[in-house]
């Protein structure tokens, strides 16, 4: 999965990460905001798929923690990230170096579980 999210991510991001100059960061220029959140909603959506994680019931979880959600979602996935990134001030890069952080973690952790119930947490 790693290098599949390398190469989605490279197709349309230009991110220079190099500590030594972090003033001279590249922006994401490649993509809208707009683009940014359809891209990374539709890899949430993948990595969901991949994992077998598109529940319908909560009852089908197998290992339910915390951040599951009683019932699922009334927004979509995209609708949420739109909004969310509407109404905070989180930068561009912050949703690129999240799918990145989930993507690991899901490697890392045997018992860790992203799904329909608790992708919107």
């Amino acid at each position: 999965m790693p290098s599949d999210l390398v190469q989605t991510v490279d197709c349309g991001l230009t991110y220079n990460l190099n500590l030594k100059n972090s003033s001279k960061r590249s922006p994401l220029t490649s993509l809208t905001r707009q683009q940014l959140i359809e891209t990374v909603s539709s890899i949430l959506e993948e990595m969901i798929e991949e994992r077998l994680g598109n529940f319908s019931d909560i009852s089908e979880i197998p290992c339910q923690t915390k951040f599951h959600a009683q019932k699922l979602p009334s927004i979509s996935l995209k609708a949420y990230l739109q909004r969310f990134a509407e109404h905070s001030q989180c930068k561009d890069d912050a949703f690129i170096l999240a799918l990145i952080y989930l993507d690991k973690v899901g490697e890392l952790l045997d018992n860790f579980s992203l799904d329909s119930f608790n992708v919107h947490r």
